[in-house]
């Protein structure tokens, strides 16, 4: 930091030496440093420019050093930043103690970087992006109210965010207006933020999760519970992100949620999974906040001796860590223990105890949503006429009332409602109190409002209620009826479950839909799926264990079981009742290895701990004939197909970009953010449109990205697909129709084969590229597009320009940066894992198991020289997985030509010309062909090959050999 308040006195000092300001010396400082800023900002981009395309040592003025220095000292400064913020996240026992105050240090040192953000380049800003998500999960999660320069500073960081897709803005937004009112939101804000998240289409993985947890966390606060568990279970089904303490804050409110909905077992899953990981970790300022919560529901559950000993456990860690909002939730716990064992007043005791601690400038620290401890505190006071202090009724209404969750408005209603001594105020308030009801999904409490209302209504105002009712607890059972009639009635609703997401499969299943079917429906908290033998326990999936806890538990608890399955040679599936509380199935998968369905339910209420034999059998039998039909799809992580209205699953092989693209993207990066025409080189088969891909989402990703390979264009047609055309303007316009430069207005336009526009076709694209205006053939209107220009090519252009098939000037104007990427024999430290990618993406697409390429195998792909690149190393790898075998492209490759396959083709080649009878061009072609084929002897590449001869691309040539039936004998496929 020390170093960014040097810049400051330089940009000073320098500005006083600058002639073109330096007459109002009166000025103030921050106002000249801004104007200075401005400067900076217009000078870096050509700066950068220079330096890029210059890697020689060169001369710079003092102004371009101090830019220079600006953005080396901003790497090292964010680099610093990272790591105290990784001892943050990692801070154990005492958070209070160790992070705070390395948090307030960030917050200081990013406040810093207000003064040069202007001149941050793409890549910085995301790093500082990342950062803020981060800083702000552990604000939330903590309740930490100490914040006020790290809220200027991500304000600031949002009016300089232009280049940043709009989405990442958005969720920054977001947590900006979650943490700026953490007491009372608005209702209107959540309900217009909930609406644009519902507009946004997820490109990436991680993009739609931070999209699900923060549509999550808006309908917790809402208090649609119902809303948040659907959320959730589409959130489980994605690769966790890297955001550890809002993930944790998220599934700590979908814990409260599912609590509030009586799901206690969905509850208490995922209160275990963090509740255990912490305690693995050290992390005692976590730990007591899940021990909080579990204390809660077991109470729920009225099991007081597990509850006693949560707020025991918990008030040994609160003492050992300052902690204000976990210490207020522990005394309520307490006080509800002693509420439900009938003890008014000791209950009263210690919440009047924590009325004084928790209620501070009239605000409680530690909001109160669970509805049965807001039932307490109106038992206590109204009806058994004690005093609870600060936590009377009026406080608590107005506080709720103040709220924008429809579980605590609905419930302040009812409060209301029951306090009111007229029937017409009775009546409005239950109105008012059903209606927020209606909308958490709480069965319970619409049960409970509704019947309430019931009683004060007409018998015709009395219809549209009940309906509301019926609905609820229609959904609620909505397999009841027919599962009583079902042979197996307790697995029935898992049956149709598991059926419907085998029907919903594509070409892969996910093992994580499958998982979470069986939580749900079999009634477990915690579940896994394992593959074990002699040697190894490997983890398939899991819900609700952690990594942690699984690198821990390594299967002892059933190990003698699994062993007992393993030796006894059966292929016949098993289900075994390890214990009162966990049960497991193991399916044989071969001699040497079965598969383990682990199972778990703490509160011993879970359907697969009362299996009849019968049904314990039969559904054994499905799952194991289930499990056999996928487990060629097996996939972890993926996206369900039931889930693509959400996310588009990519059909398409993702490019990887390895160590020795690090360099290449590091430049890119740098220059991605301004608007400067790039020119991308290397041979065919690198992959320059996907790098084209990702300059654009690294810059306009919000728009269009239009590709347009010119060489497939026909010379006649040339003017129309880049310009468009008015409707008339030639024979078959029949409308009007927009050119790409049209189209890729705002956006990226990315012209692939730049090299092979005809010569006559290129003045009329540099006159485009000009000024990036141009008409619409037949029209008169010149029409305006702001496009990033990407170009790419396999040829030497500036070559090309020397022989004069391309202009000069044409060239200046698209090769402003010229990036050239290696060939795929020049990224040896990328090989492995790109192999390991690309191989594995053939084998989710033709449903082959995912396994590895043996050493003999690899080994040739690891020396060959790969003249087609990734390309052909696609084609290689796509064969390898259908037919096992590994068969390379090799040049000089000698091919005889099966001339009867061709019909009307003479074994011997004659002239065309012999004789009078004339052929037409078609036929002159197919002989052509032919006969330099035989001439050659079948020899298609290199010198004196088919290909040199014919002048033709290879593409164009085997075109051309299946379009006349010529086949080759011996074909290696191209």
């Amino acid at each position: 930091m020390a170093e960014l308040k040097k810049i400051n006195e330089s940009i000073v000092e320098l500005f006083k030496n600058c002639s073109e300001f330096s007459r109002n010396e009166t000025r103030d400082a921050e106002v000249l440093i801004e104007k200075y800023m401005e400067l900076i900002n217009a000078r870096t981009p050509e700066l950068f420019l220079k330096q890029f395309n210059s890697p020689v040592q060169r001369e710079y003025s003092e102004f371009d050093v101090l830019i220079l220095s600006i953005h080396e000292i901003m790497a090292k400064e964010l680099e610093e930043i990272e790591k105290l913020l990784v001892r943050v996240e990692n801070a154990v026992s005492s958070f209070q103690d160790i992070g705070y105050s390395l948090l307030q240090e960030i917050m200081e040192r990013l406040y810093a970087f207000g003064i040069v953000l202007s001149v941050c380049n793409i890549g910085e800003k995301l790093k500082i992006l990342d950062m803020l998500y981060r800083i702000f999960g552990i604000i939330l999660y903590f309740r930490i109210t100490q914040h006020a320069c790290l809220i200027r500073f991500a304000k600031i960081l949002l009016s300089h965010c232009g280049q940043i897709r709009k989405s990442y803005i958005l969720f920054l937004e977001i947590l900006l207006h979650l943490i700026e009112n953490f007491d009372f939101r608005n209702i209107a804000a959540v309900d217009s933020y909930l609406l644009k998240l519902n507009g946004i289409e997820a490109e990436t993985q991680e993009e739609l999760s931070f999209l699900l947890l923060l549509k999550g966390l808006l309908n917790y606060y809402r208090g649609k519970m119902n809303i948040l568990i659907d959320i959730y279970e589409q959130y489980v089904l994605l690769s966790p992100h890297s955001y550890v303490y809002l993930n944790e804050y998220f599934c700590l409110k979908v814990s409260l949620g599912a609590m509030t909905l009586s799901d206690f077992s969905f509850s208490y899953g995922i209160i275990q999974s963090f509740r255990i990981a912490a305690k693995y970790k050290e992390r005692n300022h976590v730990a007591i906040r899940w021990l909080s919560h579990l204390a809660f529901l077991v109470l729920h559950k009225r099991n007081f001796v597990i509850a006693r000993q949560c707020i025991q456990e918990t008030e040994k860690l609160v003492k050992n860590v300052f902690a204000n909002v976990p210490a207020s939730f522990i005394r309520r716990a307490k006080a509800y223990y002693w509420y439900l064992q009938e003890d008014y007043k000791k209950a009263v005791q210690i919440l009047n105890e924590d009325s004084e601690r928790s209620f501070v400038d009239g605000k409680f620290i530690a909001p109160m949503t669970d509805p049965r401890v807001m039932e307490m505190m109106y038992d206590l006071q109204i009806a058994k006429g004690f005093d609870l202090g600060n936590y009377n009724v009026k406080n608590l209404i107005d506080y709720y009332l103040a709220d924008i969750s429809c579980v605590t408005r609905g419930i302040a209603y009812y409060w209301l409602a029951l306090l009111a001594k007229e029937e017409k105020e009775k009546k409005n308030n239950l109105e008012k109190a059903f209606e927020q009801i209606c909308q958490t999904g709480c069965i319970r409490l619409i049960e409970q409002i509704g019947f309430a209302l019931l009683s004060c209504l007409s018998d015709n105002e009395k219809i549209p209620v009940r309906e509301k009712i019926e609905y609820w607890q229609l959904k609620k059972n909505s397999y009841a009826s027919s599962a009583d009639n079902a042979p197996f009635y307790s697995t029935y609703n898992c049956l149709n479950m598991l059926l419907a997401s085998k029907n919903n499969a594509q070409n892969y299943f996910n093992i994580q839909h499958f998982l979470l079917i069986l939580q749900k429906e079999l009634g477990a908290q915690r579940v896994a799926f394992f593959e074990v033998d002699e040697q190894k326990e490997l983890c398939l999936g899991t819900i609700n264990i952690s990594s942690i806890e699984i690198e821990k538990f390594s299967l002892s608890v059933i190990k003698n079981k699994v062993m007992e399955y393993l030796t006894s040679k059966t292929s016949s599936p098993e289900y075994y009742l390890v214990s009162d509380c966990i049960g497991i199935f193991c399916f044989s998968k071969n001699k040497c290895s079965t598969y383990v369905l682990y199972l778990e339910n703490d509160l011993k209420d879970g359907i697969f701990l009362s299996f009849n034999d019968i049904e314990k059998k039969a559904f054994s039998w499905f799952l194991y004939c289930y499990i056999r039909s996928n487990v060629s799809r097996f996939q972890q992580n993926s996206i369900a197909s039931s889930y693509h209205s959400v996310f588009k699953y990519k059909t398409e092989l993702e490019p990887f970009w390895g160590d020795d693209m690090v360099l290449v993207l590091e430049r890119v990066r740098n220059i991605a953010y301004t608007d400067i025409s790039i020119l991308i080189t290397g041979e065919t088969g690198v992959g320059k449109e996907q790098l084209a891909v990702y300059i654009h989402k690294n810059s306009r990703a919000d728009m269009p990205f239009i590709c347009v390979h010119l060489a497939s264009i026909p010379l006649e047609l040339f003017e129309s697909e880049l310009f468009g055309h008015e409707k008339g303007s030639f024979t078959g316009a029949l409308q009007q129709k927009k050119g790409v430069f049209e189209l890729a207005h705002n956006g990226t336009l990315f012209l692939d084969e730049i090299a092979d526009v005809p010569m006559q076709m290129q003045i009329k694209l540099l006159r485009v590229l000009q000024n990036k205006k141009f008409n619409r053939v037949g029209g008169n209107e010149p029409i305006f597009s702001d496009f990033r220009l990407i170009v790419a090519t396999n040829k030497d252009l500036w070559k090309e320009v020397t022989r004069g098939n391309f202009r000069e000037d044409l060239y200046y104007r698209i090769s402003m940066v010229t990036i050239l990427i290696p060939p795929l024999r020049e990224r040896k430290k990328d090989f492995p894992l790109l192999v390991q990618h690309i191989h594995s993406w053939y084998c989710t697409k033709y449903n082959k198991e995912i396994g590895r390429i043996n050493k003999t195998d690899y080994q040739k792909l690891y020396e060959y020289d790969w003249k087609g690149n990734i390309r052909e190393l696609c084609s290689v790898l796509e064969k390898y997985v259908v037919l096992g075998e590994i068969e390379f492209h090799k040049e000089g490759t000698e091919r005889d030509i099966d001339c009867d396959a061709a019909p009307g083709l003479p074994k011997k080649s004659v002239s065309p010309f012999a004789g009078d009878k004339l052929v037409s061009l078609e036929e002159l072609e197919k002989q052509y062909i032919a006969h330099v084929l035989e001439k050659t002897n079948g020899k298609i590449y290199g010198n004196g090959g088919a290909l040199e001869i014919l002048k033709m691309k290879k593409s164009t040539f085997y075109n051309r050999l299946e379009q006349y039936g010529i086949r080759l004998k011996n074909t290696a496929v191209q």
